[in-house]
């Protein structure tokens, strides 16, 4: 019986063999095309990136790959020749997004000697023929036709038999090429020929070059204007025309790829054997080469093809090693490198040996191959899995998530909810497609919630401990609440559109059935065990309701079928063993209806299930890990499949009917829940299906996994996610920089201010176009207020730019956290001036940065960045942590060029920290000394200085044996001095051999530095920081040799040290915040940051007092008046406990005056007068003890005055109120209201009438005793008598009107009413009247 082996491609080929650029599959595309071996993958450039178009086979390994444009067409034709002698012509066809075969054939001869150097297919630039060299002495024609089609092929005699390349060249009236061959002596040359398309035959061309480096083997063809050709050798370049040759020697290599950077072809990309990359260039002067010049750029993967595509971007393709985008800086990094990898391509061959191993004791097979070729060799693993694409992640620990829509035909997830051990917490996509905190109102926040799911007629269901509440996902309110009985807590839940089943203690099993606002218990079972997990997940026709629900048991190990809603057992299947199930899962597959069960040991297993009689059938048992597994459902393209999240997280889905099982590229997954965002769309669609039949990135990218891991805060701190914002001030849009691989958001978080066009100072400025200034219409204080800042430390930076066009140079003063820095006068001149840097702890989870105006032109700002450190970075203890460094100077020594350099732990480009690259001292002093060696203890905690630094140093001279830096600083104090050595000299090897002392300002700080010593050995760094107070405006560092060579430095810190300003007590600046807004106050008041720091830049209106019991500033005064107010007076502004004085006379402000100003002790003045108030006096200003003065006149108060104001010897003022009363001054109160005070009133006044009323008692008794003696008036009393008849008490009645409409009452409580003498002389005619009766 015969044996047959079924061979099968496991793995696509990764190695790149050869790429192309052009406009392929468009006019105005700019394609990348790529071959790996027996593949073709097309690419487009665009702003994101190289965007994958379409990947196809080619029957053959792939010899030739060349783009050219027939005559007459808009884009580009795709050539292609296989190893096998076939070819074919491929055009792309847009409208079905697919290639079109244009020409194909065979171009094989019976006879003849395949060529040892390999195939080469060369297309002539004006397209009249295609040239192949495929057997030695023949040279293949197939020429195009006038319409741009392929003729028949000919072969034409070739002398050279032994070619190494052949080229076609630029500018040619006949189709002309040139051969580079080697001669029987080992000689090489080049030669050109013009082919005779009629004749089909050669003619002679018109030069040729003899005797050649030995080493060429690569030619360059180079367009017009310059048309020659590069001949590319071991030890020389030359450039060789008719009229021209050029030649320049290099290092000894073996160049194996090149590019072309301009159209004029006056640079190239040459890539070497060891994979150095170099630039070629053509110096020439209009069309006549004057030289050549070549410089090293850095290193890449052994390039197998280089491919330039714009903007300073280069693919290098690579058999060898892994593929690279690259990007070419203007600028070298520390090593001196120009390249910047952007994006690398596994690249797995070629494999020289392999081996299949169970590398995690897992069950699971990985192949370990030995990869690549020489500097590019390596070990890798290859195993089945299925790949992440990572869109966002977020370091949380014990969550759980559930993501949720707004309303039920939403086709897009909304919110997302996040549940923690004691707090629930919603996230939501806002209108920037990011994910910000929402509050939906009707969920319990302060809980842990148990189980999330959408419901019908547009609800949301929480499930926590003690409840299950239903809530509108439109209102956002609490429609309808379930509360577990007393006594008992809801252990696990499960709910689908219209169900939720849950488990309480003591094995008590509730159905609940939901409603339009309606949440019903339906049924409820008691069982014998405790419930370990649920789930009624809906299979079938009806994706909103469920018949069936599995259990999972605690004590009885098993799983077990309920009937719904009857919740009558079913089916009961013993799981075996001790580990209980974690998580059971309905699901199907395929039409197939499974049961799944996850244990607590990482072993799952999977029944079949019959939906109609619950029975389960076909167990069988799988090893997933080691932890215990969840499990949850996802769709992707109609599909469904499940996640089982733990230890070793596996994709579960179906193929033909069977289970499959695919590991993900991420480890120790503890819960994950899909998010289907509009944001976050399916871009896997014109993905062919891979491993098993599962698209995997149209499976998984498209879902937004937020992963709890196990395994967090066993990172160390300089790995861990560090906090970063960096902010493109007046930029409408975030601007992203590809060079360094830096985004910044667009402008947010000010107070006010304007965008305008920047225009940079310097060149390590932030390449942004905006700004924003702040014009005096916008107030003295203008800020950034950033929330929502972790506590930690951070290096806060703000860069400075001026107005496009504007040539004034503002001076201006800023702050941070109210700590105030000045800008110094011309720091638009000095790159190290052009930005504020600051290195402080933030710990009240926000940042404020202000700008305020001295009167020297308009503030303004070009970016913020707020980059989080190490927090024990540049600080020894923690008690020296309240202190914020400034920086000062940084100095790299030895370099003559200024940077950016990446710093701080994992994140390259966070944190870069400015050095000034100095190539000498003061004086002219030093010389500069660098190495290309590894320099050892560099990168590491907390500072992580970059290798770079110790890689240059100045070394003094014996003329002037010592170093001195002089470094002005603006204010004595202290000062951070960090040092920074390295003994990069070759010829020190041991310790004495250099020893120094180091001087500050002309004290000793470090003696006997010896690096050696200290360090142990060469090319190690070392770090020396001290602290030094500064008396004068100078730092002076000295470097004084003690023994052996002379002394070296390599870098130099100083930070200035300063103590950061108590701010303000936060509840008054909220409370002034809330007066800010109630009273509508304009920008140019400048209530922005902190009310009293800076103290040269405190708010308008507001005085401030330094509390020394708490520390803190306190606002004791505020003043606002006759600034033309709207607003009103909150109630907050009781929060102002210190307040000594309230003045917001003359404004308009209206409302009731709040009674909480009462409660402000400390009041002594209270101005409120010419406002609107309305309403009545609180009584509360009784209570304030400590007033003085209070003005309230002026306004339309009404009611009385509180009794507790009327008596007390102070200026107070109520006048001008219409409806206020209760006091002499004012009307009376005859309101209910004012009884208690007109009852005090009346009591005082019937103590002055019956004062009066004795007084007149003894005025008529005097008087009966005179007219007893005078009886000659008799008739005058009768008269009068007769005239009035009043009595007594009518008199006086009388006389009292009189006394007030001609007498009015003084102002003042010491004021009594005195009887005139007009009111002496009515008793008397009383008394009369009473004698004549008597008579």
């Amino acid at each position: 019986m015969s044996t047959w082996n079924y061979v099968v491609t496991a793995h696509k080929p990764t190695n790149v063999t050869h790429s192309c650029v052009g406009n392929f599959t468009g006019p105005q595309d700019l394609n990348l095309i790529v071959a790996k071996c027996t593949r073709i993958e097309i690419h487009l450039l665009s702003p994101q990136g190289l965007q994958p178009m379409l990947d196809v086979p080619i029957y053959g390994r792939i010899a030739t790959l060349e783009l050219f444009r027939p005559h007459g067409e808009a884009q580009d034709y795709l050539f292609v020749a296989t190893k096998r002698y076939k070819f074919c012509v491929l055009q792309w066809d847009p409208e079905t997004s697919e290639l079109v075969t244009r020409a194909m054939g065979d171009v094989s001869d019976r006879i003849g000697r395949p060529t040892d150097n390999g195939q080469i297919g060369i297309i002539d630039p004006d397209c009249r023929l295609i040239g192949l060299h495929l057997y030695d002495g023949l040279f293949k024609v197939i020429p195009f036709d006038n319409k741009g089609q392929l003729k028949e092929a000919f072969n034409i005699r070739l002398e050279e038999l032994q070619v190494l390349d052949i080229k076609f060249l630029f500018g040619c009236s006949k189709p002309t090429f040139v051969v580079l061959y080697q001669d029987n002596r080992d000689a090489r040359h080049v030669k050109t020929y013009e082919v005779a398309l009629k004749d089909k035959d050669f003619v002679e061309g018109p030069w040729s070059q003899n005797n050649l480096d030995n080493g060429a083997d690569l030619l360059i063809p180079v367009p017009p204007p310059l048309c020659g050709v590069l001949i590319i050798g071991e030890e020389t370049i030359v450039f060789c025309s008719a009229n021209a040759f050029k030649a320049i020697p290099i290092r000894p290599s073996i160049t194996k790829a090149y590019g072309r950077v301009d159209p004029d072809g006056s640079r190239y990309l040459l890539g070497d054997h060891t994979g150095l990359l170099s630039l070629l260039v053509i110096t020439h002067e209009k069309e006549k080469v004057t030289g050549l010049k070549i410089e090293a750029l850095g290193e890449t993967s052994i390039a197998s093809t280089i491919s330039y595509l714009d903007n300073a971007f280069v693919y290098i393709g690579s058999s060898y090693g892994d593929s690279q985008l690259i990007k070419l800086n203007l600028q070298p990094d520390a090593k001196g490198s120009y390249v910047d990898v952007l994006e690398r391509y596994v690249n797995l061959g070629p494999i020289v040996d392999f081996s299949v191993v169970d590398l995690e004791r897992q069950g699971q097979g990985q192949v370990v191959t030995c990869s690549g070729a020489y500097k590019d060799g390596s070990l890798r693993v290859v195993r089945h899995e299925i790949g992440i694409n990572e869109q966002a992640s977020v370091e949380l620990q014990g969550i759980k998530m559930w993501s949720l829509r707004s309303s039920t035909d939403d086709p897009f997830d909304t919110f997302l909810v996040v549940s923690f051990i004691r707090d629930t917490r919603i996230l939501a996509m806002n209108i920037e497609d990011e994910l910000d905190e929402v509050e939906l109102e009707g969920f319990c926040s302060l809980v842990q919630t148990l189980f999330c799911h959408d419901a019908v007629h547009n609800q949301l269901v929480q499930v926590t401990s003690s409840s299950v509440r239903l809530v509108s996902s439109t209102t956002r309110e609490l429609r309808n609440e379930w509360h577990a009985p007393e006594g008992f807590s809801i252990n696990v839940a499960t709910a689908n559109a219209t169900q939720v089943l849950l488990a309480t203690g003591g094995g008590h099993l509730v159905y609940l059935e939901i409603g339009d606002g309606i949440l019903q218990e339906v049924k409820h079972a008691q069982l014998e065990y405790e419930v370990s997990c649920l789930d009624k997940n809906p299979i079938g026709e009806n994706p909103n309701q469920s018949h069936l629900a599995a259990v999972g048991m605690w004590t009885e190990i098993s799983v077990r079928i309920f009937s719904l809603p009857d919740l009558n057992l079913i089916t009961k299947e013993h799981l075996g063993g001790e580990i209980i199930p974690r998580s059971v899962l309905r699901c199907a597959f395929e039409g197939i209806s499974y049961l799944l069960c996850a244990l607590g040991d990482g072993h799952l297993l999977n029944f079949m299930l019959n939906t109609s009689s619950g029975e389960l059938t076909d167990r069988k048992k799988v090893s997933l890990g080691t932890q215990p597994i969840t499990l949850q459902t996802f769709s992707s393209k109609n599909a469904t499949h499940v996640f089982a999240a733990s230890d070793r997280p596996t994709v579960i889905y179906s193929s033909n009917k069977k289970l499959l099982y695919s590991n993900v590229n991420l480890k120790e997954v503890s819960h994950m829940c899909p998010f289907n965002s509009a944001a976050i769309p399916d871009r896997g669609r014109k993905k062919k299906k891979v491993k098993e039949g599962l698209s995997m990135t149209a499976l998984l990218q498209f879902l937004l996994l937020l992963l709890s891991f196990a395994s967090l805060g066993r990172a160390e701190v300089s790995n861990r996610e560090l906090f970063k914002m960096r902010i493109s001030c007046g930029s409408l849009q975030n601007v992203s920089d590809m060079n360094r691989m830096r985004a910044w958001t667009a402008d947010k978080y000010y107070s006010g201010g304007i965008a305008a066009t920047a225009s940079r100072t310097s060149a390590i400025t932030p390449v942004l176009g905006t700004l924003r200034y702040f014009p005096s219409d916008y107030g003295p204080n203008n800020c950034y207020t950033i929330d929502k800042v972790p506590k930690g430390h951070y290096m806060v930076r703000i860069f400075f730019a001026l107005i496009a066009h504007i040539e004034e140079v503002p001076q201006f003063d800023v702050s941070i956290e109210g700590t105030l820095y000045s800008l110094k006068s011309g720091w638009n001149n000095a790159a190290d001036q052009a930005f504020l840097e600051v290195l402080m702890f933030l710990m009240e989870g926000s940042v404020s940065i202000c700008l305020h105006d001295t009167g020297h032109g308009d503030p303004a700002i070009f970016s913020i960045e707020i980059l989080q450190m190490d927090d024990n970075a540049y600080f020894s203890t923690q008690e020296n942590q309240v202190y914020i460094l400034r920086t000062v100077k940084r100095l790299s020594c030895g370099f003559a060029q200024l940077r950016f350099l990446p710093d701080y732990g994992s994140d390259h480009y966070g944190g870069e920290r400015f050095w000034l690259h100095i190539s000498t001292l003061e004086e002219e002093a030093g010389l500069s000394t660098s190495v290309r060696t590894r320099i050892e203890n560099v990168m590491l905690p907390p500072n992580f200085y970059p290798e770079f630094l110790y890689e240059s140093a100045l070394v003094s001279t014996s003329s002037q044996p010592s170093l001195t830096y002089i470094l002005d600083v603006e204010t004595p104090g202290n000062y951070s001095v960090w040092l920074h050595f390295a003994e990069i000299d070759s010829s020190i090897i041991s310790k004495g051999q250099r020893v120094f002392n180091i001087l500050i300002n002309g004290v000793v700080v470090f003696e006997d530095v010896d690096i050696i010593k200290l360090t142990g050995k060469q090319y190690t760094a070392l770090v020396l920081n001290t602290t030094v107070t500064v008396n004068r405006t100078k730092v002076i560092i000295t470097f004084i040799p003690k023994e052996g060579c002379l002394v070296i430095v390599n870098a130099i810190e100083i930070f200035e040290v300063i103590l950061p300003g108590a701010k303000t007590v936060s509840d008054e600046v909220k409370a002034l915040q809330t007066l800010k807004k109630a009273l509508g106050l304009p920008p140019r008041f400048g209530w922005n940051g902190d009310p009293c720091l800076p103290q040269q830049h405190k708010w308008t209106g507001a005085d401030c007092q330094y509390d020394r019991s708490s520390g803190r500033w306190v606002i004791d005064g505020l003043g606002l008046e006759n600034q033309g107010l709207k607003g009103y007076l909150p109630n907050d502004v009781g929060r102002l406990k210190n307040l000594q004085s309230l003045n917001l006379s003359g404004n308009q402000i209206h409302g009731c005056i709040p009674a909480s100003i009462g409660t402000i002790t400390t009041l002594q003045v209270l101005d409120l007068s010419s406002n609107f108030f309305n309403g009545s006096i609180p009584e509360s200003l009784g209570e304030l003890t400590s007033l003085q003065k209070l003005n309230l006149n002026g306004n339309s108060l009404s009611g009385s005055v509180p009794d507790t104001l009327i008596f007390q010897n102070h200026k107070f003022n109520f006048g001008n109120n219409s409806g206020l009363c209760g006091i002499p001054s004012l009307v009376s109160c005859v309101t209910p209201a004012s009884a208690k005070v007109g009852m005090r009133i009346a009591a005082r006044v019937s103590i002055w009438i019956g004062g009066f009323l004795l007084i007149i008692g003894c005025i008529v008794f005097c008087g009966w005793r005179y007219f007893t003696r005078k009886p000659q008036g008799y008739e005058r009393g009768i008269q009068l008598g007769d005239e009035s008849g009043i009595q007594l008490g009518d008199l006086g009645d009388k006389n009292q009107g009189e006394h007030s409409d001609h007498e009015p009452l003084v102002e003042t409580q010491e004021s009594t009413t005195v009887p005139t003498q007009e009111s002496t002389t009515v008793p008397r005619r009383s008394a009369r009247i009473q004698n004549q009766k008597s008579k």
